[in-house]
């Protein structure tokens, strides 16, 4: 009889602790609705400038991460969704939540990863530019500059930048014919000032080759995984991209799921 109350006891315990934790989790992910926050105020879209994007999805980081409240806002005029700046993380969180991340380039499996967007990118080019004409730069490298690998295998030339790892100034006094920005534009504080930055780096005829995850609605934003790293400060749809182009005066195109193609036409 002892041995069966310790067991019930066990029991309640295990699903009082378990029925916590998912509470937890639904607090988390659920949005504004569950968090006794004040209401924020309008703010300013850091793309577009419109002055009344609305907040519509909040949520508390993780633990072991800020321990922040994470506010998300809506521009309807450019359709970014963005982090309010006060959620943000600090430069050295910042920087060691990237310390996790696996951009090795000695790691095929990381490779083979990047292989079919570097090889839709150098085809592409090849249409416009002679092999020996064409010049990359990896923006937004991380610590493992992995394109390297890529642009020393096909014989290319190829230049790097990241503001944390490799912050060189030198690299924004050449153009070149093939810009790759893998897995960086959701990293993003000023988005309107990085994609002026990049289209002033495009040679005529040049492409600018972004691999990040589009947003195919805001419904579906509470339940994407996206947003679970708080470094994640920027999210586009299609008719971001679009707003992009037309301020840029760069046509667009949607080859595959997460992918876009800017293209600085030849004058």
């Amino acid at each position: 009889m002892i041995f069966i109350s310790i067991k019930k006891c066990h029991i309640n315990v295990y699903n009082y602790i378990n029925k916590l934790f998912i509470n937890a989790r639904i607090n988390i992910y659920k949005g504004p609705s569950c968090l006794n926050n004040t209401q924020a105020m309008n703010l300013s879209c850091p793309l577009c400038a419109d002055e009344f994007c609305e907040s519509f999805f909040v949520k508390n980081d993780p633990p072991f991460l800020s321990q922040k409240v994470l506010r998300y806002y809506n521009c309807k005029n450019c359709h970014l969704v963005f982090q309010d700046t006060n959620s943000r993380l600090t430069l050295l969180e910042e920087k060691a939540r990237y310390e996790t991340h696996n951009n090795d380039p000695a790691d095929t499996r990381y490779l083979n990863y990047l292989n079919p967007t570097w090889n839709l990118g150098l085809r592409a080019t090849l249409a416009h530019y002679k092999k020996n004409e064409i010049k990359v730069l990896d923006y937004g490298c991380g610590a493992g500059r992995p394109l390297e690998v890529f642009c020393k295998k096909e014989g290319v030339y190829g230049a790097h930048y990241d503001p944390i790892y490799s912050p060189q100034a030198s690299i924004f006094k050449a153009k070149y014919s093939l810009i790759f920005c893998i897995e960086t534009c959701e990293h993003f504080y000023e988005p309107l000032i990085e994609f002026k930055k990049l289209a002033e780096l495009m040679l005529d005829g040049g492409m600018l080759v972004i691999r990040t995850g589009v947003l195919s609605g805001l419904e579906m934003f509470p339940d994407w995984w996206y947003h679970r790293d708080p470094t994640h400060v920027c999210f586009f749809q299609k008719e971001t991209f679009e707003y992009l182009a037309d301020h840029l005066n760069l046509t667009l195109e949607f080859p595959e799921k997460n992918t876009v193609i800017f293209r600085k036409t030849k004058v």
